[in-house]
């Protein structure tokens, strides 16, 4: 290289040197601002990806509402009551509460099956009835199971405060049915019907002594010839579309159709039955007590919605404190667990990418640093021969390179935000899919309830039954990735390719000027 003869003062500026020594070696600069464009349209897409499943692991831990409820563990004399509920409705993070007393009438009404090949398990067959309902008693103007996005409202309305709180068998009561149902019986928003609660009047002359003397025949035959069917009179007020996976195994069956087929009421309209069903009942429920200790109560399902995942722990601990003996937090976080496992998989193989990307990347770069340098060596030989300082030397080079680098940043910018798009969707999210679909696979495991080998992901808890608890599907997985190439990701991106071409370019500089000038002029003839 030849000398450059500039004035004093522009010898010391050593930006304005190297802006003069770039493009007197455009075609090299040219060339190695090649490689940093190939650098950093890989380190943007790799940050992109990292960037997406970071926000998209945000949008799941501190977004998504957790459904809770309180399940009974154990038989106890000890029950739920609203004191209880709205003490623990009070603790941090709780966002939304409900409380649903359930139980079953019947009707005239045919049930929804979802699956035409299986028969409705629920038929019934007496004074014209057909079939029976679950009742899901609604203490609260907003359903929880419409805020999880289960239920939607698609037509008329849902209840009023006044309808929830005031007790009125006088005027129809207000329901909400599925869609399903209303259209399979045609009956719609306005519609009048009957519910019935089945009640057992025996005579006078059957007391408890004599009941408990009857054998399971004779109970039976009594049962049939004393049972009476209570009519209640109810409006539809609402009808609610149902958002649920297609499954078809026995027990999401089940479930499925107890969700098609519920009926949401007021409280105040299941707890009477209830309380009626067990008074007619007592008999039977007393003689269950004296044989196994079976007590039937009142049950109350209650709901609590906690603001993100991160809460929960906390929240069953408290919970948990306030909750009597036989009962304990269950919770949904089941289902985002293996989509967050599968989040940490990829995050750490794209971070493991990105350092060997790294490693890499330096050590390509000080190769193609030295042959980029090569050619300099009779230049840097002089600037030190003539007692240049070596800091102002490592400032020209640094900036020389810096100065390729940022040009090929930039240009390489908005091909990286089309490119990183693209890879990121398709190779970050199909892996994050196996990975999803790897940790949910089916796992057989054996029911003590049931009494034999049913699928994990299919044991319906009480959250699966009242209609809220369902799993994450592919496409909803899809919907929550999060493909971001923010201003933010930009900079970071922009800063972390300049420390790396910085570091990179240090060590043949440093390489250079330990050697003597003389050395250098020499090799600088000799290259």
């Amino acid at each position: 290289m030849a000398n450059i003869y500039l004035s004093e003062d522009k010898k010391m500026n050593v930006f304005y040197r190297a802006f003069i020594t770039i493009k007197m070696n455009l075609i090299k600069s040219i060339l190695l601002s090649s490689v940093f464009f190939v650098l950093s349209l890989t380190v943007i897409t790799l940050i992109v990806a990292v960037s997406s499943i970071n926000i998209t692991t945000d949008i799941i831990e501190n977004s998504i509402p957790i459904v809770t409820t309180a399940r009974r563990i154990r038989h106890t004399q000890n029950n739920l009551n609203t004191n209880l509920i709205k003490e623990i409705s009070e603790l941090q993070n709780v966002t939304i509460y409900n409380f649903s007393i359930p139980f079953r009438a019947y009707s005239i009404l045919q049930n929804f099956v979802p699956d035409s090949n299986y028969e409705s398990f629920y038929s019934f067959d007496i004074e014209g009835i057909n079939s029976f309902f679950w009742l899901n008693g609604v203490s609260h103007v907003e359903l929880i199971n419409s805020e999880s996005g289960i239920f939607s409202l698609v037509e008329g309305r849902f209840f009023s405060e006044h309808e929830i709180n005031n007790i009125d068998f006088k005027s129809p009561t207000p329901i909400l049915i599925s869609s399903e149902v209303a259209y399979l019986n045609n009956i719609g928003v306005g519609s009048i019907l009957n519910l019935y609660n089945d009640l057992l009047t025996l005579p006078p002359e059957i007391t408890f002594e004599v009941y408990q003397g009857l054998t399971f025949e004779e109970k039976n035959i009594l049962y049939w010839e004393n049972i009476t069917l209570k009519p209640h009179a109810v409006e539809v007020v609402g009808l609610l579309e149902l958002d649920l996976n297609n499954h078809t195994d026995f027990e999401n069956l089940t479930v499925q159709q107890v969700i098609y087929n519920s009926i949401f009421v007021p409280n105040w309209f299941s707890e009477n039955l209830y309380s009626d069903f067990i008074e007619s009942h007592r008999f039977s429920h007393k003689l269950a007590y004296l044989e196994s200790g079976w007590i039937y109560q009142t049950v109350i399902n209650p709901f609590w919605t906690i603001e993100n995942i991160n809460s929960l722990d906390q929240f069953i601990i408290d919970a948990n404190e306030i909750l009597p003996d036989g009962f304990e937090i269950d919770h949904q976080s089941h289902i985002f667990l293996p989509l967050l496992n599968a989040m940490h998989q990829v995050s750490l193989i794209v971070n493991q990418f990105i350092v060997f990307v790294l490693l890499a990347a330096i050590i390509v770069l000080i190769l193609v640093l030295l042959l980029f340098f090569k050619d300099r060596r009779n230049e840097i030989g002089i600037y030190l021969a003539l007692g240049e300082h070596k800091r102002s030397i490592i400032s020209q080079l640094t900036s020389e390179i810096l100065f390729i680098s940022i040009f090929a940043i930039i240009l390489s910018i908005p091909f990286a935000n089309i490119i990183s798009r693209q890879i990121t969707n398709e190779l970050v999210f199909s892996e994050l899919t196996r990975e999803y679909q790897e940790l949910n696979e089916e796992q057989w495991i054996f029911s003590e309830e049931l009494g034999r080998m049913v699928l994990n992901d299919t044991m319906p808890s009480q959250l699966e039954f009242s209609g809220i608890n369902r799993d994450l599907t592919i496409n909803e997985l899809h919907d929550l990735f999060s493909v971001s190439f923010t201003p933010l990701a930009i900079i970071f991106s922009i800063g972390f390719i300049a420390i790396v071409i910085t570091i990179s370019s240090i060590v043949p500089i440093l390489y250079l000027l330990e050697q003597e000038p003389k050395k250098l002029l020499l090799q600088g003839k000799i290259g």
